[in-house]
């Protein structure tokens, strides 16, 4: 059975826990060691240590005169917003405590085994998108182990049937000295109904804490029996979410890193919940419960864990933005990014090789990262979006065909596809040309163009095809040599919002090896080419990106030496307007575009809306957003995250 608890129930005793052992320490007058058997609240209450000062504490007139004055003395640690020392990289083993309760003729109390599966069995999920999250912190790598250790405890007559936070510090120690745990191991206790640990009462309304003895550890109080990984009765999996994201960071316990959820709750707020499917893919963040009926279709879910700017104690009050957020997604290369009427997609790598897209509608937010599954890449993808079929009628929602070079020594060119937002089609190879650098691709209505590069020689080529039928075969750029990926920019529309058929393709490369120039191609699909030009006025050294809308084309790059990223743009038939500078942002990697041209009603936006991407320069694994009206001002780099739009 179940006992459907608020999602405002759940709190994390952690910082009153880590307050009360620094008071241990300080003052062992007011805050003995060993603590009592009816727990540090017996002393202090929880929430008056969870207080970041002691000034505080005292004026809440809740302390004796004595304990108060003694107060005085001390102040608490500083609480760091920022990190100090490095996140857990390790394996979290649950422990399985069987209780001999001598005051109850020694009844055994316990998590059930199968409970307990289903607790690894979460985790094993949740630690997913967590190290993900906490990514933005700082390298983290987080295991969860399949089998559950068995462990023993007896809880004499005196104790009756509670325990405190020091009697589970030994037990832990003894678990991992009992199991040789390695030095990169956590300890998670799963503590049962009908027991209470006194240092986090279920009737206070806490749901547990991590802390460090030998090694991390963390508790939860749970709250039923019959547990399901999606726990729609809110019975452990948001205090355990919230208690693994919080020691992920924060695996000392101390005040160096700090606790990452509070700020979402149910600490500080009503609790931002985040929402995935059972391929760990983020559906959405919200503070409506799982157990209400207005929560989405969903397989698991976790306590929101805060952007690092908001990492703050309570009382605070975070904007929505900083706990309502896709993954943050990471990458050590440059991703692409296409647009079609008013939607916008990018698509990148993350660290290990994962292809993922991203999607979002002009002025409004991300859908968040999806993974292009069963994958592996180390370069970044080429993608083009589809809004029209071989009819002339609208596609709905837009067609997303992704294009990546298989990993390491593959070269072989595989191709993606699906309608934003369903299922995808699954990775199937292209024939024809093989690949050691990428490529880059484009569509109007209903067609799309592909361009790339031929392993070993550094010829472009081009391939092209209508929604629905094969490809045209492929077909050289002769005249230039290249070992960076070409953009790529198919314009179906002309000045006068005619079609224009065949498309016309441009296709932009930078030199090959010292050749830090750009060079424009241009042509209509399946006739002859202009040839190969150079672009005045910048010099690259990692290629570029493009992007159309209508009768425009804009074309983004980094200028070579500096790392500083530019922007350029004209219309069918007209020349450049010039490079413009964005600045705020240094890369090192070719920049993303994707342009704009129609709002979320279908009206012309005029000029059109730019959206750029761009990866940090050096180790900064952050993908970072930038937009603008072209030829106006820009908004600025933010971190790329769901929040899109202008």
């Amino acid at each position: 059975m179940i006992i459907m608890t608020s999602h405002r129930f759940g709190i994390s005793a952690t910082r009153a826990l880590k307050h009360a052992k620094f008071l241990q320490k300080a003052l062992p007058q007011v805050v003995p060691d060993p603590e009592p058997q009816e727990g540090f609240q017996s002393i202090i209450s929880a929430d008056v240590l969870a207080l970041s000062r002691t000034d505080d504490m005292i004026a809440t007139g809740r302390l004796s005169p004595q304990v108060a004055e003694r107060l005085r003395e001390v102040e608490l640690p500083a609480i760091q917003s920022g990190v100090v020392n490095p996140l857990f990289n390790g394996t979290i083993f649950f422990a399985r405590l069987v209780f001999t309760v001598q005051s109850q003729n020694n009844a055994l109390v316990s998590v059930s085994a199968a409970d307990v599966a289903t607790a690894i069995d979460y985790a094993a999920r949740a630690v997913v998108p967590i190290s993900q999250y906490a990514e933005q912190y700082g390298p983290n790598g987080v295991t969860v182990s399949p089998t559950a250790i068995e462990f023993e405890v007896t809880l004499s007559a005196a104790s009756g049937t509670s325990y405190n936070n020091a009697m589970l510090e030994s037990w832990v120690n003894e678990i991992v000295s009992q199991n040789n745990l390695p030095s990169s191991a956590c300890v998670a206790v799963l503590n049962p109904r009908g027991l209470d640990n006194t240092d986090a009462l279920r009737s206070s309304g806490f749901g547990g804490y991590h802390l460090r003895a030998n090694r991390p550890y963390l508790f939860v109080n749970v709250n039923g029996e019959g547990l399901t990984v999606a726990d729609r009765g809110w019975a452990y999996a948001g205090s355990l979410s919230h208690e693994i994201a919080e020691m992920v960071v924060d695996p000392n316990a101390d005040p160096s890193n700090p606790e990452v959820c509070d700020p979402c709750g149910p600490n500080c707020a009503s609790t931002y919940i985040d929402y995935f499917d059972a391929s760990q893919n983020y559906i959405e963040t919200s503070q409506i419960p799982p157990y209400d009926p207005g929560a989405p279709v969903y397989d698991f879910y976790l306590n929101g864990i805060v952007t690092p700017q908001w990492a703050k104690p309570c009382p605070i009050t975070v904007p929505k933005i900083a706990c309502a957020y896709s993954p943050i997604f990471q990458t050590d290369r440059s991703s692409q990014g296409t647009s079609e009427g008013s939607f916008s997609v990018v698509v990148g790598t993350r660290t290990d090789g994962r292809p993922f897209y991203n999607y979002w509608q002009l002025g409004q937010g991300g859908h968040g990262w999806t993974e292009l599954s069963d994958g592996l890449t180390d370069l970044p993808p080429a993608a083009a979006l589809v809004g029209t079929d071989v009819n002339g009628d609208p596609v709905s929602p837009p067609y997303l065909f992704v294009i990546a070079k298989g990993q390491g020594a593959d070269s072989t060119l595989y191709l993606n596809q699906l309608s934003l937002g369903q299922g995808q089609v699954g990775w199937q190879p292209i024939d024809g040309l093989q690949t050691d650098v990428g490529a880059g691709a484009s569509a109007a209505d209903c067609v799309t163009a592909l361009v790339a590069v031929e392993a070993g020689t550094g010829r472009v080529f081009y391939n092209w095809w209508r929604l629905g039928e094969g490809g045209q075969g492929w077909t050289e750029l002769p005249g230039l040599l290249t070992d960076t990926a070409p953009a790529a920019a198919l314009v179906g529309t002309d000045v006068n919002g005619d079609p224009v058929s065949p498309p016309y393709l441009f296709v932009i490369a930078k030199g090959q090896g010292v050749d830090s120039t750009l060079y424009l191609n241009q042509l209509s699909l399946g006739q002859g080419q202009v040839g190969w030009q150079p672009i005045d006025g910048l010099q690259t050294d990692v290629g570029a990106g493009a992007s159309t809308a209508g009768a425009v084309t804009a074309l983004v790059t980094v200028e070579a030496g500096t790392g500083r990223v530019f922007y350029n743009w004209w219309r069918l038939g007209e020349g450049g307007q010039g490079w413009t500078e964005l600045p705020g942002l240094l890369t090192d990697t070719a920049p993303a575009a994707a342009l704009v041209g129609t709002d979320v009603n279908g009206n012309p936006v005029s000029p059109p809306y730019l959206f750029v991407i761009a990866k940090g320069q050096g180790s900064d694994p952050t993908l970072y957003l930038n937009q603008l009206s072209l030829g106006q001002g820009q908004v600025g780099w933010q971190p790329v995250a769901p929040d899109y739009g202008t």
